[in-house]
């Protein structure tokens, strides 16, 4: 699975459409990463690093969401070691409403599994970031959501 949002943006050129077209390429419901939510990519960042984990550039992103506000916030992954399963961190701007407080109620996630050959190394990075709920494991890369709905009990994996 070394699936990672900058792979995925270089390949695409960011072009949204290409994004809505790799996504439906998917066939289903898919995890493709996943992110940190942090109150500060620079303290983060120098945590990790004193943790021996290394983040890549800061890039800023937004978008206009269904009721017409901008959502705004900026990400930095894991560069250095190698963790496929590591997740992005994700700064949400001061000036928009967190996306979690305007989607519509009823999903919970119940657990989240990730398998990675450097499951020692993402422990260490979650561990110095608080990071809490997440069961990691050595193995072949891979990642397990287990959402409760009012529908039942749905598992996504990545590929």
């Amino acid at each position: 699975m070394s699936m990672d949002l900058t792979k995925i943006n270089a390949e695409l050129g960011r072009n949204a459409e290409g994004l809505v077209d790799w996504a439906i390429g998917l066939g289903q419901p898919t995890i493709v990463t996943w992110a940190v939510n942090v109150r500060d990519i620079a303290a983060a960042r120098e945590t990790l690093s004193q943790a021996g984990v290394m983040l890549g550039d800061e890039m800023p992103g937004s978008r206009v969401t269904s009721s017409g506000s901008t959502l705004e916030w900026s990400t930095a992954e894991v560069a250095s070691p190698r963790i496929s399963g590591a997740p992005f961190l994700i700064h949400w701007s001061a000036a928009t409403e967190h996306p979690s407080t305007t989607s519509p109620a009823g999903c919970r996630l119940a657990a989240l599994q990730v398998e990675d050959p450097a499951a020692a190394d993402l422990s260490r990075a979650l561990n110095v970031l608080r990071v809490s709920g997440v069961t990691v494991r050595r193995g072949d890369a891979r990642i397990s959501a287990t959402l409760t709905s009012p529908r039942g009990t749905v598992v996504l994996h990545s590929r």
